[in-house]
């Protein structure tokens, strides 16, 4: 699997929402590594369980455009 560092959701995140990039801090994303990071494999959850996971970066964006909704609602 794919597994993305934090800096790597701040720029998922900025990139689907710029109007918040103040809110977040400077990531030098070819500063990046994956080097100590471990994979995982859903196949046999999918294959047995009829599972389908969204990808990481999907999921990131829907959560900050979901925050984003309720805070504007909040606002009001």
């Amino acid at each position: 699997g794919n597994i993305q560092k934090n800096e790597e959701i701040v720029d998922i995140v900025a990139r689907a929402h710029p109007e918040l990039s103040d809110r977040f801090p400077e990531v030098d994303l070819s500063k990046i590594t994956h080097d100590d990071l471990f994979t995982f494999d859903s196949s046999k959850a999918q294959r047995q369980l009829g599972i389908h996971f969204i990808p990481l970066e999907q999921s990131i964006k829907e959560t900050a455009d979901k925050l984003v909704e309720i805070e504007k609602q909040l606002k009001h």
